[in-house]
């Protein structure tokens, strides 16, 4: 009886692992910054023959408004790797080539909106979607011929105009205030079409990790 009377006594005295680990909720009141890295494969048909899957950066500011609905901002870098090239260019002006290669960048800054699947939990599917403005430059090395000679001459274009973007993710919390979220984005840069003869397009996986602050709850 004594064992018994004594267990018992220190299971009051226990904290449950539940308040031990407690999770913070997405709800109203919520902010977070977070960072996400991934790769950014090009979609548009044109814009795909001609530069290569590259790397996706953003930095990403957010705030619930609603328990399910959050407002924010973003900065995202996206980079295209070289790719070699036969037959008609991308930009306009360049010459044929029978050895060419391109490749291209662009900085985004997003308005957001997010809306989560799941309220009130410390997990959820989600979409977003967004737009604001952006900074492209695509650059092409191609082999030409000076006064009979072979010669190498490097084009670039770069344009400044709207930015579009979408996806969906999940978002899960690891700990209290940090959460760990996997999302999928599709974006699209209006280009100058005095200087390009295709938008750019691309389809990112990205990882990101979320650091939370707000509401006491």
């Amino acid at each position: 009886m004594r064992t018994l009377a004594l267990l018992l006594s220190l299971a009051a005295t226990t904290p449950a692992r539940a308040d031990i680990v407690r999770m913070r909720p997405f709800e109203a009141g919520n902010r977070s910054v977070g960072l996400q890295l991934g790769t950014a494969r090009p979609s548009e048909p044109l814009f795909k023959q001609t530069v290569r899957a590259g790397a996706i950066s953003n930095a990403q500011a957010m705030l619930y408004v609603w328990d399910w609905v959050a407002v924010g901002a973003e900065i995202g870098y996206l980079r295209f790797f070289k790719k070699n090239l036969t037959g008609q260019a991308s930009l306009k002006g360049v010459p044929a080539s029978t050895d060419l290669n391109s490749e291209a960048q662009a900085l985004a800054a997003l308005a957001l909106v997010r809306v989560n699947f799941f309220e009130r939990g410390t997990w959820t599917p989600y979409a977003l979607g967004g737009a604001g403005m952006h900074r492209f430059e695509q650059t092409l090395n191609a082999a030409v011929s000076v006064g009979g000679q072979p010669a190498t001459a490097a084009f670039t274009a770069n344009s400044t105009g709207l930015a579009i973007t979408a996806g969906a993710g999940v978002e899960v919390f690891l700990v209290r205030d940090a959460s760990l979220s996997i999302e999928a984005r599709f974006h699209q840069f209006r280009l100058d079409s005095k200087k390009f003869n295709n938008d750019a397009e691309s389809l990112s996986i990205m990882l990101g990790v979320h650091f939370w602050w707000g509401r006491d709850w």
